[in-house]
């Protein structure tokens, strides 16, 4: 069942690197990720986390603070460019983890 899993996932990543996402999925998308991040903002807790993530691998309170206006700038056909470029099917590699016996 796995490598149906992982030969779905390939499809999918297949087709957006060709075509980009419907308008539909990719406004949906957007939706879903900038309220995620709204929401984290009423967490004091929450933006200090993203506050610290950010600058421990070199980026800036400020790119925290204008990432919901920079996925909505996001457009479809930069989707579909970073697919074909950044996630090719012949450089991945998948790993199965899977328990032990038990001793």
């Amino acid at each position: 069942r796995l490598d149906q899993l992982e030969h779905a996932i390939d499809k999918i990543l297949e087709v957006y690197g060709k075509k980009p996402p419907a308008a539909a999925d990719l406004k949906r998308a957007k939706t879903q990720l900038v309220a995620d991040a709204m929401y984290q903002r009423d967490s004091q807790f929450s933006l200090a986390s993203a506050y610290g993530q950010a600058l421990a691998i070199g980026l800036t309170t400020e790119d925290v603070d204008t990432w919901p206006d920079r996925i909505e700038a996001v457009k479809a056909e930069a989707v579909r460019d970073a697919v074909a470029q950044d996630l090719p099917e012949r450089e991945s590699v998948t790993a199965y983890l899977q328990p032990g016996k038990p001793r």
